[in-house]
């Protein structure tokens, strides 16, 4: 037993709430780097010392590379979209 679904039909306001998202997305990764740029002196300084920056953000590089495949795993498992929402929710 096979099911056909019809093709989803992309309105003008549909198109607008997914462009809205994306462009949510996007606003708050750039956010996000804004913060870090911003704190970075003040992390720095609390270490001891600017030859620790090179630290920092190689630490802050590589966990983010390590979250990405996890990320997308969890896209996998539980739908890209609720990871999403939850993720803007949490930031």
């Amino acid at each position: 037993m096979t099911t056909t679904s019809e093709p989803l039909v992309l309105t003008q306001r549909r198109i607008w709430i997914i462009f809205s998202a994306l462009i949510a997305g996007m606003m708050l990764a750039s956010l996000d780097q804004t913060i870090v740029s911003t704190a970075m002196p003040t992390i720095v300084g609390q270490l001891g010392g600017v030859e620790h920056q090179a630290w920092i953000t190689t630490a802050y590089l590589l966990a983010v590379t390590i979250v990405m495949p996890i990320y997308g795993k969890f896209g996998d498992v539980f739908g890209r979209r609720y990871l999403f929402l939850t993720a803007i929710g949490v930031f």
